[in-house]
Protein backbone atom coordinates (compact mmCIF):
# COMPACT_ATOMS: atom_id res chain seq x y z
CA UNK A 1 0.00 0.00 0.00
CA UNK A 2 1.30 3.47 -0.82
CA UNK A 3 0.26 7.09 -0.32
CA UNK A 4 -0.41 9.24 -3.35
CA UNK A 5 -0.17 13.02 -3.11
CA UNK A 6 -2.56 14.80 -5.44
CA UNK A 7 -1.24 18.02 -6.96
CA UNK A 8 -4.71 19.25 -7.92
CA UNK A 9 -5.03 22.20 -5.55
CA UNK A 10 -7.65 24.92 -5.38
CA UNK A 11 -6.67 28.46 -6.19
CA UNK A 12 -5.23 30.33 -3.21
CA UNK A 13 -5.98 33.92 -2.29
CA UNK A 14 -3.23 36.40 -1.43
CA UNK A 15 -3.38 35.80 2.33
CA UNK A 16 -3.05 32.02 1.88
CA UNK A 17 -0.05 32.49 -0.41
CA UNK A 18 1.64 34.83 2.05
CA UNK A 19 1.04 32.31 4.85
CA UNK A 20 2.56 29.52 2.75
CA UNK A 21 5.66 31.56 1.97
CA UNK A 22 6.10 32.53 5.63
CA UNK A 23 5.84 28.87 6.66
CA UNK A 24 8.58 27.87 4.22
CA UNK A 25 10.89 30.78 5.05
CA UNK A 26 10.45 30.19 8.78
CA UNK A 27 11.30 26.47 8.60
CA UNK A 28 14.72 25.50 9.89
CA UNK A 29 15.66 21.80 9.61
CA UNK A 30 17.46 20.30 12.59
CA UNK A 31 17.30 23.37 14.82
CA UNK A 32 14.94 25.80 16.48
CA UNK A 33 12.32 27.30 14.23
CA UNK A 34 12.29 30.95 13.32
CA UNK A 35 8.98 31.80 14.99
CA UNK A 36 6.48 30.35 17.50
CA UNK A 37 4.01 29.83 14.67
CA UNK A 38 6.58 27.72 12.82
CA UNK A 39 7.14 25.64 15.95
CA UNK A 40 3.42 24.92 16.25
CA UNK A 41 3.11 24.12 12.52
CA UNK A 42 6.06 21.72 12.70
CA UNK A 43 4.65 19.94 15.76
CA UNK A 44 1.27 19.50 14.04
CA UNK A 45 2.94 18.18 10.88
CA UNK A 46 4.96 15.63 12.87
CA UNK A 47 1.82 14.48 14.72
CA UNK A 48 -0.11 14.09 11.47
CA UNK A 49 2.77 12.13 9.95
CA UNK A 50 2.87 9.74 12.90
CA UNK A 51 -0.89 9.19 12.67
CA UNK A 52 -0.54 8.47 8.96
CA UNK A 53 2.26 5.96 9.58
CA UNK A 54 0.10 4.14 12.12
CA UNK A 55 -2.88 4.08 9.73
CA UNK A 56 -0.72 2.60 6.97
CA UNK A 57 0.60 -0.14 9.27
CA UNK A 58 -2.93 -1.21 10.22
CA UNK A 59 -4.10 -0.88 6.60
CA UNK A 60 -1.40 -3.26 5.38
CA UNK A 61 -2.64 -5.93 7.77
CA UNK A 62 -6.30 -5.29 6.94
CA UNK A 63 -5.53 -5.40 3.22
CA UNK A 64 -4.44 -9.04 3.36
CA UNK A 65 -8.00 -10.28 3.97
CA UNK A 66 -9.85 -7.57 2.03
CA UNK A 67 -11.58 -8.94 -1.08
CA UNK A 68 -13.25 -7.06 -3.90
CA UNK A 69 -16.55 -8.53 -5.09
CA UNK A 70 -17.06 -9.74 -8.69
CA UNK A 71 -19.83 -7.16 -9.21
CA UNK A 72 -17.43 -4.40 -8.17
CA UNK A 73 -14.76 -5.69 -10.55
CA UNK A 74 -17.36 -5.77 -13.33
CA UNK A 75 -18.26 -2.14 -12.61
CA UNK A 76 -14.61 -1.04 -12.90
CA UNK A 77 -14.16 -3.03 -16.12
CA UNK A 78 -17.25 -1.38 -17.60
CA UNK A 79 -15.91 2.06 -16.69
CA UNK A 80 -12.57 1.19 -18.33
CA UNK A 81 -14.36 0.12 -21.52
CA UNK A 82 -16.43 3.30 -21.56
CA UNK A 83 -13.27 5.41 -21.14
CA UNK A 84 -11.51 3.57 -23.99
CA UNK A 85 -8.69 2.15 -21.86
CA UNK A 86 -6.38 -0.23 -23.72
CA UNK A 87 -5.13 -3.39 -22.04
CA UNK A 88 -6.04 -4.33 -18.48
CA UNK A 89 -3.84 -2.06 -16.39
CA UNK A 90 -6.61 0.48 -15.80
CA UNK A 91 -9.06 -1.94 -14.19
CA UNK A 92 -6.31 -3.88 -12.36
CA UNK A 93 -4.90 -0.74 -10.76
CA UNK A 94 -8.44 0.50 -10.11
CA UNK A 95 -9.15 -2.64 -8.08
CA UNK A 96 -5.98 -2.05 -6.06
CA UNK A 97 -6.89 1.61 -5.48
CA UNK A 98 -10.36 0.65 -4.25
CA UNK A 99 -8.91 -1.96 -1.88
CA UNK A 100 -6.28 0.45 -0.54
CA UNK A 101 -8.85 3.20 -0.01
CA UNK A 102 -11.08 0.88 1.99
CA UNK A 103 -8.15 -0.57 3.95
CA UNK A 104 -7.05 2.89 5.08
CA UNK A 105 -10.54 3.36 6.55
CA UNK A 106 -10.62 -0.15 8.02
CA UNK A 107 -13.84 -1.23 6.27
CA UNK A 108 -15.21 -3.11 3.28
CA UNK A 109 -15.14 -1.64 -0.23
CA UNK A 110 -17.96 0.82 -0.95
CA UNK A 111 -19.13 2.78 -3.96
CA UNK A 112 -17.03 5.77 -2.85
CA UNK A 113 -13.88 3.65 -3.15
CA UNK A 114 -14.92 2.55 -6.65
CA UNK A 115 -15.51 6.15 -7.74
CA UNK A 116 -12.11 7.15 -6.39
CA UNK A 117 -10.55 4.26 -8.31
CA UNK A 118 -12.20 5.39 -11.53
CA UNK A 119 -10.89 8.92 -11.04
CA UNK A 120 -7.31 7.95 -10.15
CA UNK A 121 -6.68 4.83 -12.26
CA UNK A 122 -9.12 4.78 -15.17
CA UNK A 123 -9.68 8.42 -16.15
CA UNK A 124 -5.94 9.17 -16.71
CA UNK A 125 -5.67 6.10 -18.98
CA UNK A 126 -8.72 6.87 -21.11
CA UNK A 127 -7.77 7.15 -24.79
CA UNK A 128 -10.81 8.98 -26.15
CA UNK A 129 -12.36 10.89 -23.27
CA UNK A 130 -14.67 13.56 -24.67
CA UNK A 131 -15.30 16.95 -23.15
CA UNK A 132 -18.79 17.29 -21.65
CA UNK A 133 -21.15 19.65 -23.40
CA UNK A 134 -21.66 23.09 -21.94
CA UNK A 135 -24.99 23.91 -20.40
CA UNK A 136 -25.67 26.38 -23.22
CA UNK A 137 -25.06 23.71 -25.89
CA UNK A 138 -27.31 21.13 -24.32
CA UNK A 139 -30.85 20.70 -25.68
CA UNK A 140 -33.46 22.42 -23.52
CA UNK A 141 -35.92 20.11 -21.79
CA UNK A 142 -39.35 19.71 -23.37
CA UNK A 143 -42.19 21.85 -21.97
CA UNK A 144 -44.38 20.23 -19.30
CA UNK A 145 -47.74 18.82 -20.41
CA UNK A 146 -50.86 20.87 -19.72
CA UNK A 147 -52.68 20.15 -16.44
CA UNK A 148 -55.76 17.87 -16.63
CA UNK A 149 -59.29 19.19 -16.00
CA UNK A 150 -60.41 19.76 -12.40
CA UNK A 151 -62.88 16.84 -12.40
CA UNK A 152 -60.16 14.44 -13.53
CA UNK A 153 -57.78 15.79 -10.87
CA UNK A 154 -60.35 15.14 -8.13
CA UNK A 155 -60.94 11.57 -9.33
CA UNK A 156 -57.20 10.91 -9.51
CA UNK A 157 -56.73 12.33 -6.02
CA UNK A 158 -59.35 9.96 -4.56
CA UNK A 159 -57.76 7.00 -6.32
CA UNK A 160 -54.30 7.94 -5.06
CA UNK A 161 -55.55 8.16 -1.47
CA UNK A 162 -57.10 4.71 -1.69
CA UNK A 163 -53.89 3.28 -3.19
CA UNK A 164 -51.79 4.88 -0.42
CA UNK A 165 -54.04 3.34 2.26
CA UNK A 166 -53.69 -0.09 0.67
CA UNK A 167 -49.91 0.30 0.41
CA UNK A 168 -49.63 1.31 4.07
CA UNK A 169 -51.48 -1.84 5.09
CA UNK A 170 -49.19 -4.03 2.99
CA UNK A 171 -45.91 -2.35 4.00
CA UNK A 172 -45.20 -4.29 7.25
CA UNK A 173 -45.39 -7.67 5.51
CA UNK A 174 -43.18 -6.45 2.67
CA UNK A 175 -40.58 -5.08 5.10
CA UNK A 176 -40.41 -8.37 6.96
CA UNK A 177 -39.99 -10.29 3.71
CA UNK A 178 -37.22 -7.92 2.59
CA UNK A 179 -35.36 -8.30 5.89
CA UNK A 180 -35.51 -12.07 5.56
CA UNK A 181 -34.65 -12.36 1.86
CA UNK A 182 -32.16 -9.49 1.34
CA UNK A 183 -28.60 -10.90 0.95
CA UNK A 184 -25.37 -9.08 1.78
CA UNK A 185 -24.93 -7.37 -1.60
CA UNK A 186 -21.62 -5.54 -2.32
CA UNK A 187 -21.91 -1.77 -2.62
CA UNK A 188 -21.68 -0.67 -6.27
CA UNK A 189 -22.46 2.83 -7.68
CA UNK A 190 -25.92 3.05 -9.18
CA UNK A 191 -24.71 5.16 -12.12
CA UNK A 192 -21.57 5.08 -14.27
CA UNK A 193 -19.14 8.00 -14.16
CA UNK A 194 -18.50 7.71 -17.93
CA UNK A 195 -21.12 7.72 -20.66
CA UNK A 196 -21.02 5.09 -23.42
CA UNK A 197 -19.17 7.57 -25.67
CA UNK A 198 -16.42 8.16 -23.04
CA UNK A 199 -17.91 11.48 -21.89
CA UNK A 200 -17.52 12.09 -18.13
CA UNK A 201 -20.93 12.44 -16.47
CA UNK A 202 -20.01 12.65 -12.77
CA UNK A 203 -19.45 16.31 -11.69
CA UNK A 204 -16.40 15.40 -9.61
CA UNK A 205 -14.89 13.44 -12.50
CA UNK A 206 -15.58 16.30 -14.93
CA UNK A 207 -13.73 18.72 -12.67
CA UNK A 208 -10.86 16.25 -12.22
CA UNK A 209 -10.34 15.59 -15.94
CA UNK A 210 -10.53 19.30 -16.83
CA UNK A 211 -7.90 20.18 -14.20
CA UNK A 212 -5.70 17.30 -15.35
CA UNK A 213 -5.61 18.69 -18.90
CA UNK A 214 -5.05 22.32 -17.98
CA UNK A 215 -2.90 21.95 -14.85
CA UNK A 216 0.68 23.19 -14.93
CA UNK A 217 3.38 22.99 -12.27
CA UNK A 218 5.50 25.95 -11.21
Amino acid sequence: IAVSLSADAEKLDISSRVEAVDAVMGFSPGSKQGSPEAEVALAEAIENEEDLKTAIVFAREFLKDLKIAPSQIQYLCEEAIRAGCQGHRAEIFACEVARASAALEGRQITSDDLRLAVKLAIAPRGTFINTPMDQDEMMPPPPPPPPPPMDQQNDEGDNEEQEEDNEEQDEPDEENEENQDTPDVPDVPQEFMFDVDATPMDPDLIDFTSRERSGKGG
